[in-house]
């Protein structure tokens, strides 16, 4: 070596500390949502505890999308970027795959309906129905199915097929629910197991024109980026705002529950691929947050479960089994408890998960049906 020479020091790009998450900023951006729709689920499961007040019901419709549209949302997105990178015969595996393990699993989490008194609950608010996601999973695993079908139309095609499958045009969106309807009756007759679990075509059908949706809103951001991000969710933003404060404002066609969603999901969306763009340069900040997005099927796995069948006994002991919310400083100062538990929870089970993945590489169809499960998309 030349005395007096220094070596050049290695520059890291954006983009390579984005990578370093196990993929790009756009996937960066999809597992923060993934994370954020983890975290959401907390809001049914709230209701149905009684640990949201009754007056938050105003404002958390106008800003939180339910979990369930949101998840469908991104299944479509993640599952048109896979297809970008990936071969048939691997997409079709992968899909295969994780349809049969959000249907086992779904069906195996439904088990604990029987030990839940109020099974049933659903808490409408503003057009929107909180429902209890106990049979997100399987709805989940029947759109899976159709992504095979989905991801490799042109642009035009998915933004058709996401109108005509949605509740805008009411003939076609009728013809739908009727086609799924004899299918549920076929479900119960030849596989009533199933059907007794949580297979509804009918739920699964009202996704349809969600995970469509998805697909259009994600590739329109890879066009137009921050010039179409921003405007939106500045716009949502003030429209939420205007809506919490005057409920009972009439607005047109923006009182419609399918355009609040619409626009809801573009600004959830749009707000984290910003916020994965804005700040990849310190991509290591974010990595608790997109390891959680990635691991969003068995976090929510594991979320659903233990508030399912532990929800009211850890209830019983804490607060009281008849305990309401009924807001105020008290109510904020549990949940910021409650929220920073579960973020420490979250954290330490994918830990725990990243490094059980690590100790199984190389053993065969195991790890990668666990790559399957875990992975994004």
């Amino acid at each position: 070596m030349a005395a007096g020479r220094t070596q050049p020091i290695p520059t890291v790009s954006s983009g390579a500390r984005a990578a370093s998450l196990g993929g790009t900023r756009r996937d960066l951006g999809l597992d923060l949502a993934r994370a954020f729709a983890v975290l959401s689920l907390l809001i049914p499961f709230g209701y149905w505890l009684q640990l949201i007040p009754v007056s938050w019901t105003f404002w958390i419709p106008q800003t939180l999308v339910p979990a369930e549209p949101l998840f469908a949302a991104i299944l479509g997105a993640a599952a048109w970027r896979y297809a970008r990178t990936a071969n048939f015969p691997q997409l079709f595996a992968g899909t295969i795959v994780r349809f049969l393990a959000l249907l086992l699993l779904g069906v195996a989490l439904m088990q604990g309906i029987t030990y839940l008194p109020q099974a049933g609950v659903t808490v409408p608010a503003q057009g929107f129905a909180y429902s209890l996601p106990f049979d997100m999973l399987v709805h989940l695993a029947l759109l899976t199915l159709l992504t095979l079908l989905v991801v490799h139309l042109p642009l035009w095609a998915i933004a058709v097929l996401a109108v005509v499958t949605s509740p805008f045009i009411t003939w076609t969106y009728t013809l739908l629910m009727d086609v799924a309807a004899r299918a549920d009756q076929w479900t119960a007759v030849q596989l009533p197991f199933l059907a007794s679990h949580g297979v509804n075509h009918a739920q699964s059908a009202q996704l349809i024109w969600v995970l469509c949706l998805g697909i259009v809103l994600v590739r329109l951001y890879d066009n137009l980026q921050a010039k179409l991000a921003i405007p939106v969710v500045l716009a949502v933003l003030a429209l939420a705002v205007y809506r919490t404060f005057n409920p009972y404002t009439e607005l047109g066609f923006l009182n419609s529950p399918q355009v609040l969603l619409t626009l809801n999901l573009a600004a959830t969306l749009y707000f984290w691929a910003e916020c994965a763009r804005l700040l990849s340069a310190q991509a290591g900040m974010l990595t608790p947050i997109a390891r959680l997005g990635q691991m969003s099927l068995s976090a929510s796995i594991v979320l659903s479960g233990i508030i399912i069948y532990a929800g009211p006994t850890i209830k019983a002991f804490t607060v009281g089994e008849h305990y309401v919310a009924t807001g105020g400083w008290g109510t904020a100062v549990y949940w910021s408890a409650f929220l920073l538990l579960g973020a420490v929870i979250a954290l330490g089970f994918c830990t725990l998960w990243s490094r059980m993945a690590r100790s199984i590489a190389g053993r065969g169809p195991l790890e990668a049906i666990l790559a399957l499960i875990s992975g994004r998309g």
